[in-house]
């Protein structure tokens, strides 16, 4: 493309006539753009270059520790998974109680235990005294704050009762953790349903008692009738041995 211009000279009969080719004049500026623009794409492909040698080993740091902190959640919802399994089938549970905070943290078993819903109920030891039967309330909480004081192991059988009424027997016990000046700031703990044991444990006692009541009554009798035991024969009133089928 061509700029033409025309000026007419009067005084001289005569014009000037001018003429720009375009293309001269866009071609210093579509060099320097074109300089400038391979230039800017060159110093992006340079940075771009620098900043992957850089960042490329983080991201493979972090990838790997991103890799490695999942498999060790996996690794502790299995052993959660194993926990909560072995808790529930040897109905034990374990709490930890922050004294300062008075935060009470169970487990399922524990919440299993006390008849409470996780989702419903927020322990406190408030809350747990009043799960207490009340005949062994004071028990329990004067043996807590005497293992408190004197930073030693908290241990205890005593009954809870549920929220429907039901009478349970539990064994508890912590041992204390202290701070630098050896006061006990926590406990961790457990609790064990003992009530099928104690069931059974009462039973066989029962038993026993029996036993020994009914070997006392042989005994007495074996006093008051003639029975011999090696010939397996009994005397009468005539004083004859009479054999005993």
């Amino acid at each position: 493309q061509v700029l033409a211009a025309y000026e007419p000279v009067a005084e001289l009969n005569l014009g000037i006539a001018a003429k720009i080719d375009l293309a001269e004049i866009r071609a210093p500026f579509i060099q320097a753009a074109f300089s400038s623009g391979l230039f800017a794409i060159v110093l992006i492909g340079i940075g771009v270059s620098f900043f992957r040698r850089i960042t490329d080993p983080i991201l493979y740091k972090l990838s790997d520790t991103v890799n490695e902190l999942q498999r060790t959640l996996d690794d502790l919802k299995v052993t959660e998974k194993i926990l909560t399994t072995a808790q529930k089938m040897a109905t034990i549970g374990s709490w930890h109680f922050d004294i300062e905070k008075n935060k009470l943290t169970w487990t399922n078993e524990v919440y299993r235990i006390f008849g409470r819903d996780p989702r419903e109920f927020e322990p406190t030891y408030e809350e747990f005294l009043e799960a207490v039967h009340p005949e062994d309330k004071e028990l329990v909480d004067t043996t807590y704050k005497n293992s408190v004081l004197s930073n030693s192991t908290y241990e205890v059988v005593h009954r809870i009762v549920r929220p429907g009424g039901e009478i349970r027997i539990v064994h508890e016990r912590s041992e204390a953790i202290t701070n630098e000046s050896g006061k006990t700031i926590h406990s961790f703990g457990m609790v064990h349903d003992i009530t099928e044991a104690k069931a059974s444990e009462a039973e066989r006692e029962k038993l026993i008692a029996e036993l020994q009541k009914s070997l006392s009554e042989i005994k007495t009798l074996r006093g008051i009738i003639p029975i011999c035991s090696f010939c397996k024969k009994i005397r009468d009133d005539k004083g004859y041995w009479d054999q005993v089928e």
